[in-house]
């Protein structure tokens, strides 16, 4: 059992959100910037199957988590109310589909169909990887610090979105310059 308000589980937490914070910038870098061929290099594969895990871990743990209830304000320690709460929140089926590796099941069958775009399709399968970063809030809301702590952490969350998002479409700003090969979009775009 693993109390919610814990140090290695905030601790926990903290690597899990720099985990995801290190996905959504290098999942949409890999897939505009193929030249860059990060997904060939042996240590960045492996770090990126090292955060597969670790998500996955993340869903074991937080089946072992307690939680405050809603309804009680009291602590909840009974793994079957634990697991219930877990799964029917909807938190469980965010969590499944961020850690299932989509890139590695469905490699065979998209290489062999997609010969010519350099695995381009397979890299879009790594952008579901990005649906980690709706934990982020949760996280955040869930730790227990004094409040003007969580603004800041506010703050800062707003401030990083607003810069994930100025990475996000620069991103795709170079990968619609490269198919086109022109900086001026069609006439009928």
């Amino acid at each position: 059992m693993i109390t919610h308000n814990s140090k290695t589980k905030i601790r926990w937490d903290l690597l899990i959100i720099f985990f995801a914070v290190w996905n959504c910038i290098s999942i949409p870098f890999n897939v505009c910037f193929p030249e860059a061929q990060f997904d060939k290099n042996f240590g960045m594969v492996v770090l990126e199957r090292i955060i597969d895990v670790a998500f996955f871990l993340d869903i074991c743990v937080n089946f072992l988590t307690s939680f405050i209830s809603e309804k009680t304000g009291m602590e909840v320690i009974d793994l079957k109310k634990i697991a219930q709460n877990y799964v029917f929140a909807g938190r469980f089926w965010i969590d499944i589909l961020a850690s299932i590796p989509f890139e590695i099941i469905f490699a065979p069958l998209i290489s062999a169909s997609d010969s010519g775009n350099n695995g381009f399709a397979l890299k879009l399968l790594g952008l579901l990887k990005l649906v980690r970063l709706l934990r982020l809030g949760r996280m955040i809301s869930y730790m227990k610090v004094n409040q003007s702590l969580k603004l800041g952490f506010r703050v800062f969350q707003l401030l990083f979105f607003l810069i994930l998002l100025v990475h996000w479409i620069g991103c795709l700003f170079y990968q619609f310059v490269q198919s086109t090969n022109s900086w001026l979009a069609p006439k009928d775009l």
